[in-house]
């Protein structure tokens, strides 16, 4: 699961279910209501460690009061943005020295950001 947009007014929506069927971590439960009460657990650490601040849990009901999917709506803390933008900063960095670098490697002349070349009206 990623979580790269992260800010305070984005909040993040997930299902039990995407995440029983992405993760095997949760295979080993037998029971749907065991296995969600683990992952309450897992938000609940996630707030304790100040990576999230709130956790909204709606249960999705089917016939007869059957639990059919909990849908997550999770709102991150203003620490976890900060590092979300400073990782997300670091990568997008990290991408354009490669990229200078391999276009150096190919005999590309990069283009002065400094001073940038602007176009120019004819004419007048």
């Amino acid at each position: 699961m990623k979580y790269t947009q992260a800010a305070m007014l984005n909040s993040f929506e997930t299902r039990y279910s995407t995440i029983k069927r992405d993760s095997a971590l949760l295979a080993g439960y037998k029971l749907d209501r065991q296995a969600i009460a683990a992952l309450d657990q897992a938000w609940d650490e996630l707030k304790s460690l100040g990576a999230l601040s709130t956790v909204k849990k709606i249960e999705q009901r089917g016939v007869r009061s059957k639990l059919e999917d909990v849908i997550y709506t999770l709102h991150p803390t203003q620490e976890f943005v900060a590092e979300q933008k400073a990782a997300n900063r670091r990568q997008n960095n990290a991408k354009g020295d490669i990229s200078s670098a391999m276009q150096m490697q190919n005999g590309v002349e990069l283009p002065n950001k400094k001073y940038p070349v602007r176009a120019t009206r004819r004419g007048k």
